[in-house]
């Protein structure tokens, strides 16, 4: 019936209409993926249809394809889904590889890496990572605030609430600051780790975001 098309996925036939936009392009994306072996946007089609299990091996298909020698955005990518697997030290040195070969590569690299620094509690780390970034200019300004949020924890966490006030009130008083929450707040929940997004969520608002 072209009135109400049909997908089929997996063998399956889903009635298109019926299905958000970002379930129709995950599907998609893995079915482009699988086409052209391409395990990174597999793994990512694969956490937005919620199959974690099949996500969770990608890094590995990645490792043993060769994918994970140099290709900045393919560490980052396995980085980030090692994150979402609970895999957080092995996540830690994906991203670290990809930041050491690429220290200018995108914004979203260097915020997945400080949320990962944080949600393992390594603040003095995440304090040294997030000091080189504190005057640079990113070309997206919600990057920019959510890694300067991060920081404001780290501060609150190591006893210094003076100056985790200080950053979260420059944050507070950008003229965009809805778009920030919003964006942080989706940084937050892609961890699905509810414990630390409570915990982070609640020492900022002690120290004035709200």
């Amino acid at each position: 019936d072209s009135a109400n098309p049909v997908l089929t996925f997996e063998g399956k036939k889903y009635l298109i209409n019926e299905l958000s936009n970002e379930i129709k392009e995950s599907i998609k994306a893995l079915q482009i993926a699988e086409s052209v072996g391409d395990f990174a946007l597999a793994g990512y089609a694969e956490l937005g249809l919620g199959r974690q299990e099949q996500a969770c091996k990608r890094p590995d298909e990645m490792q043993n394809s060769g994918m994970l020698k140099t290709e900045v955005f393919n560490l980052a990518a396995a980085g980030r889904i090692s994150a979402r697997c609970g895999e957080l030290t092995r996540a830690k040195q994906y991203f670290e590889k990809s930041l050491s070969i690429g220290p200018h590569y995108a914004g979203w690299v260097k915020v997945s890496y400080t949320r990962l620094l944080v949600r393992m509690q390594l603040f003095d780390e995440a304090l040294a990572f997030t000091s080189k970034y504190m005057d640079s200019e990113f070309s997206a300004k919600t990057s920019q605030h959510a890694i300067q949020l991060f920081r404001a924890y780290a501060l609150s966490k190591t006893n210094k609430p003076k100056q985790a006030k200080k950053l979260v009130k420059n944050v507070m008083t950008q003229n965009d600051v809805e778009r920030t929450k919003k964006f942080f707040e989706r940084t937050l929940n892609s961890s699905k780790d509810s414990d630390f997004v409570t915990d982070i969520m609640k020492t900022l608002q002690a120290v004035g975001f709200n």
